[in-house]
């Protein structure tokens, strides 16, 4: 049982007849808080001396496992998966497992995994580690992460996921995570996403994806990013994107989609990106680009859209560019593109543009 916290049960129990004789009944070795419970009720502290006839004449038990709960009891992480207790008692300075309680738990800050041989995890392996700000599980041989994995982890600010064998992510897998900043799960084996993974992530900032092998967007995947300022897909195998899968990141600075397998862009892909400083488009398949595919990025500051297959490009698309201070267009089979073409008169002359001309 995680989460103890509020929770009061109520248990209306009937009894059978025992008989007609009071017999002693042992009750001692009853869970422990039923144990207690029983004793509250009937007023006494022996549970030895309870028989059938006190049990009979009880008609309503009740007992809060906040109680169970809230003090600093010895946990019992001995059972947990081994990788994951190893590092705990490291953190703790101690080689008794038995001997952890809550209390100890609840300062740990930082969890770092150096044996790099973790292939499973199971739910409750990060149970009452309610102070951890930074989770290290990156470079391990990891498939999957079990939906509860890291419920309770609501002061979690960094988890680095990257270097696993991850193939595929569960819808709800983070929630929770209420406090997380940095979330790294590049290097892996994703191929899709479910279009609710990242919901309640309303604090992170930077998001890696890149090299995977994500080969399409779900629209939504990301609006409830709402403070993301940095998102890394690059290496990937996409191929198109949805028009709106980037609305509502308005905190956006810098997006990386390069190294994909991208022939074309949606014309309102970028819609409503204001704070964006950097877009890496490199390395594509792209021919031509919408008209006004860059509308209204203000605040764009370096555009690199070198090694794609652009042969021509339509006249005014990177018109109100007005913050931009370099155009990287290299490497693509254009025919005489030179700085002075027509395409770059609305930019302002301080801004750097790499053409093979």
């Amino acid at each position: 049982m995680k989460t103890m916290k509020k929770a009061t049960i109520a248990l209306l129990l009937a009894f059978a007849s025992f008989g007609t004789l009071a017999q002693t009944v042992n009750i001692c070795d009853r869970t422990p808080e039923v144990r207690d419970a029983i004793l509250k009720e009937l007023e006494t502290d022996d549970c030895a001396a309870v028989d059938s006839e006190s049990l009979a004449n009880i008609k309503i038990l009740k007992f809060d496992l906040v109680s169970a709960a809230g003090h600093a009891q010895t946990m019992d992480i001995c059972d947990r998966t081994p990788e994951v207790r190893q590092a705990i008692l490291k953190a703790l300075g101690t080689a008794d497992c038995a001997a952890v309680d809550s209390e100890n738990l609840a300062n740990i800050k930082i969890l770092k995994f150096e044996s790099k041989q973790l292939t499973a995890l199971q739910a409750g392996d990060f149970d009452n580690l309610a102070s951890l700000q930074i989770l290290y599980l990156e470079s391990n041989q990891l498939t999957t992460l079990p939906v509860g994995l890291f419920d309770g982890l609501g002061s979690l600010k960094g988890l680095h996921l990257h270097g696993n064998r991850l193939k595929i992510l569960a819808g709800g897998v983070f929630d929770g995570l209420d406090s997380l900043e940095y979330l790294g799960l590049h290097d892996n084996k994703l191929t899709s996403l479910p279009v609710d993974v990242f919901d309640g992530l309303d604090s992170l900032h930077a998001l890696h994806l890149h090299e995977n092998q994500l080969k399409a967007l779900p629209e939504g995947v990301f609006d409830k990013l709402v403070n993301l300022e940095r998102m890394e897909l690059w290496g990937n195998q996409l191929k198109t994107l949805p028009e709106g899968v980037f609305d509502g990141l308005d905190s956006l600075e810098r997006m990386h989609l390069g190294g994909n397998q991208l022939k074309t862009l949606p014309e309102g892909v970028f819609d409503g990106l204001d704070s964006l400083e950097r877009m890496h488009l490199e390395g594509n398949q792209l021919k031509t680009l919408p008209e006004g595919v860059f509308d209204g990025l203000d605040s764009l500051q370096r555009l690199y859209l070198q090694e794609n297959q652009l042969k021509t490009l339509p006249e005014g698309v990177f018109d109100g560019l007005d913050s931009l201070q370099r155009l990287d267009l290299r490497w693509n089979p254009f025919v005489g593109l030179t700085r002075d073409d027509p395409l770059f008169a609305e930019l302002d002359s301080t801004v750097s543009v790499a053409t093979d001309g």
